[in-house]
């Protein structure tokens, strides 16, 4: 068996016990976040959030000359959403990543997998791009179910709101590298501390999920309170997750020791 057979199978099996989960739940969340940000102050005024008025250069912009409440309230639903987007990936990525290691390294496949033929390295290359693999996908349907809902009420509503396409791409990173940031994280903790990932630690609450969300729950603090900063910390928030999570892959090719997995 090699690292395309292996990650193949561990992918097979967790989609046969996780398939349901990994298409409904990003779904279910990307609706949730249009229905809450966007249709509901369409249908409730009195639920506005927000008065920011974006500036006529930025990543969402109100075309008419006019601001009404409602459309400052989208623009404002609309700058969020991202950051939104991104604590969401973080723990839709936390839930997968964790089905697709967790099972092995208590129930003891990975010594098992040991013994046999295949290369240690070949096990963890296998593992890890299945756990990525997996959480791929579940940001493909949330990060794409999430715009395209939300250019659809924004066609339905004609409310002049407009966003570029410098929005959909830090629409598309922002989910992107909190997923990346959670699957390095996971994998880091299964093949370094396996004895963290067993059912019996509890440690898919606490502190693993508040080190999956904490750069997501940071920037929507600092974007509440300075929201001029967006743009900078768009930019800051991609690029320091991608570079946690390669420095995190990077250092755990570097050190990954299988005798942690047996004493795990």
């Amino acid at each position: 068996m090699n690292v395309r057979r292996l990650g193949r199978a561990v992918v097979v099996r967790a989609w046969a016990q996780q398939g349901r989960q990994v298409i409904g739940i990003p779904l279910a969340a990307a609706f949730g976040i249009v229905v809450l940000l966007l249709v509901l102050p369409q249908v409730m005024p009195g639920a506005l959030h927000g008065t920011l008025t974006p500036p006529a250069t930025g990543t969402v912009q109100i075309l008419s000359p006019h601001v009404t409440a409602t459309q400052a309230a989208m623009a404002t639903a609309l700058i969020t959403a991202p950051l939104l987007l991104g604590i969401g990936a973080s723990l839709i990525s936390l839930s997968v990543s964790r089905s697709v290691l967790a099972p092995d390294v208590s129930s003891g496949v990975m010594e098992s997998l040991l013994a046999t033929s295949l290369p240690p390295r070949a096990l963890f290359l296998g593992y890890v791009a299945a756990a990525f693999s997996l959480s791929l996908l579940a940001w493909g349907i949330l990060a794409g179910g999430f715009l395209g809902l939300a250019l659809l009420v924004i066609g339905l509503t004609g409310d002049s709101v407009r966003v570029t396409g410098s929005y959909y791409v830090t629409t598309l990173l922002f989910p992107l590298v909190s997923l990346l940031w959670t699957a390095s994280l996971i994998s880091f903790i299964a093949f370094v501390r396996p004895a963290w990932l067993k059912v019996a630690a509890g440690l898919n609450g606490g502190p693993l999920r508040l080190g999956a969300i904490l750069p997501g729950l940071v920037s929507v603090v600092v974007i509440t309170a300075d929201p001029d900063a967006y743009g900078v910390l768009s930019w800051s928030y991609i690029a320091g997750c991608a570079a946690a999570a390669a420095l995190l892959l990077i250092t755990l090719s570097m050190i990954f020791d299988e005798q942690r997995l047996l004493d795990g």
